[in-house]
């Protein structure tokens, strides 16, 4: 098939919608979900960020309840404007702030293309916007108008975007993965050192924890761990490096690990040994700028160097490292995972519009703990494998993304071509 067939057509002549979303009436129960900029993120829809509203308080117009494959573009902002990402199956009735712009394909072109598409031609929507520094906008005329897509036959599409499609599949499919390995982790940590339930055949004693397998001693976490502060950086020190510095924007608000929180950074003589991360090094976040407290005193698991050489703690983290042999990092990230420890480091904070943690949090935390060492070696002999296929699974996204990412504008400029007689 010659590339000839292919041709530039305007956005708004292959869409049949292309519309802001709705000032809700957010409630805290039942309703509507809301996706709002926050969602969108890598051409991924992140619901974990959604609120929702009561229509029956405003009234939504149907077209502005989503369909599978919508696609949602960022329209306000600073850094975020120009942002895509597509909706796949609706499971609830879903709509979007006015801060995100609807465009929903026509019957002339397959919805996953023009998602692809529009995720390649970010930057190109980003250049849209109007406005001062400090608030831009992207109107729906300029974005109908301005953007232009080069469209090859419908089957060339479907093909190119099943190719795509494939590696993003993937992708998810290890993040779910990801997601229940880690659930069942603090599972086995809540049944063995929360619930005790391996442990109560023996019996349970009253301590100042709680109930506890008699037995166990209570101990503090500061006599267990060496607790070490980041690295204090200048802004002039991050440029760009094989070296990165880890920062509270590696603590997704949801829990884990965010690969896109790195912050390039030439590692000087100043930087001390005690400044480095190693693989499965345990960090907490002593500052947040959150409303909700969202990220203090969360821990992070390190599962991941990604392209760089060296890591480094930023002021905003401390590394937490045992340094009993019986306890591992593993185990230390499971207990502080735990809402109970969260709860013990928030009456440890202080600050207002920033929030900071006294590492007393940390040190002061008291645990019931066996004097049997083989329980908390067989316990991390059973956690240890589950984080590590984690952090493979992490790795292999990675690869599966800069596929993806190099296929991408190959496929839709046609300097490669999909054999339609294999896809047929």
């Amino acid at each position: 098939m010659s590339s000839n067939e292919w041709k530039e057509v305007q956005l708004k002549d292959i869409c049949e919608y292309i519309s802001r979303g709705v000032t809700p009436a957010y409630t805290d129960k039942y309703g509507v979900v809301v996706l709002n900029q926050k969602c969108i993120r890598n051409n991924r829809v992140l619901y974990e960020q959604s609120r929702l509203t009561n229509p029956e308080k405003k009234r939504i117009l149907d077209e502005k309840y989503l369909c599978d494959y919508d696609i949602l573009v960022n329209s306000t902002g600073v850094g975020t404007l120009g942002r895509v990402a597509q909706i796949k199956k609706i499971v609830k009735r879903t709509t979007v702030d006015s801060h995100v712009t609807i465009v929903r394909a026509n019957e002339s072109v397959n919805s996953r293309f023009l998602g692809y598409n529009l995720f390649l031609q970010q930057s190109n929507i980003e250049a849209l916007a109007e406005g001062s520094t400090g608030q831009t906008e992207l109107s729906k005329t300029r974005l109908a108008e301005a953007i232009k897509v080069l469209l090859p036959p419908v089957l060339e599409q479907i093909a190119i975007a099943d190719t795509l499609s494939c590696l993003d599949d993937k992708i998810d499919l290890n993040n779910r993965i990801n997601k229940n390995l880690e659930k069942i982790a603090q599972a086995i940590f809540k049944s063995w050192f929360v619930d005790f339930e391996p442990f109560q055949e023996g019996g349970l004693e009253e301590s100042e924890v709680g109930m506890i397998p008699k037995g166990w001693e209570i101990r503090e976490l500061g006599k267990l761990v060496d607790i070490t502060n980041g690295y204090s950086y200048k802004g002039s020190e991050l440029k760009g490096s094989e070296d990165v510095m880890m920062t509270i924007k590696n603590f997704d608000r949801n829990g884990g690990i965010k690969i896109d929180g790195f912050k390039e950074i030439e590692i000087s003589e100043k930087v001390k040994d005690r400044h480095y991360i190693r693989m499965f090094d345990v960090l907490v976040a002593c500052t947040d700028l959150t409303q909700n407290a969202e990220i203090i005193g969360n821990p992070i698991l390190v599962l991941t160097k990604s392209k760089y050489n060296n890591l480094i703690a930023s002021m905003d983290l401390v590394k937490v490292v045992p340094k009993a042999s019986s306890i591992s990092s593993f185990f230390l990230y499971a207990l502080m995972k735990n809402q109970k420890f969260k709860q013990f480091a928030l009456g440890y904070t202080s600050g207002t519009t920033v929030l900071h943690l006294n590492k007393k949090a940390i040190s002061d935390y008291k645990i019931a703990l066996p004097i049997d060492e083989y329980i908390l070696k067989d316990f991390t002999s059973t956690i240890e494998p589950l984080f590590k296929l984690i952090s493979n699974n992490i790795n292999e996204n990675r690869v599966l993304t800069i596929a993806r990412d190099t296929l991408l504008p190959k496929l839709m400029s046609g300097e490669i071509r999909i054999p339609l007689e294999e896809v047929q």
